[in-house]
């Protein structure tokens, strides 16, 4: 006996639909709200500036102070770049001690089988006419 479902086919799509429609919702969302956030982060870090009315000098002080805060960025870009560099690997020395403790050796992503000799037939068949017992291989 086949169970009838409660719920008719096009209920089942209306509800479907409604799912999607409020997941694109949620979505949209959340990409307004990371863009607000990124803004807000540049907006704290990064203040406007009033660069009208400034003479000559005052501009190349200003463009010295930009470079400045660029490097120091960059700085802080490439540190944060070598620690996730060097905690990767550390994580992937872990893994594979982990693995070798548990006695598995990890070759690419499946576990690696050992290699099986196989002798052929018409070659062990030879060899017992010959006399010679149990397979050489």
């Amino acid at each position: 006996m086949q169970k009838k479902s409660k719920v008719t086919a096009s209920r089942r799509m209306h509800l479907k639909s409604m799912i999607l429609q409020k997941a694109k919702e949620e979505l949209d969302q959340e990409t307004r709200q990371k863009e607000e956030d990124k803004l807000n982060a540049l907006n704290e870090r990064v203040p406007p500036m009033q660069i009208s009315g400034m003479s000559l000098q005052e501009l190349q002080d200003k463009c010295k102070e930009l470079h400045q805060s660029i490097d120091v960025a960059d700085e802080e870009r490439y540190d944060t770049n070598m620690k996730v560099y060097k905690q990767t690997l550390e994580i992937e020395n872990l893994s594979q001690k982990i693995f070798d403790l548990k006695g598995k050796f990890k070759a690419s992503t499946t576990a690696a089988r050992p290699h099986v000799r196989r002798c052929h037939v018409a070659r062990l068949a030879r060899l017992q006419a010959q006399g010679v017992h149990g397979p050489p291989c």
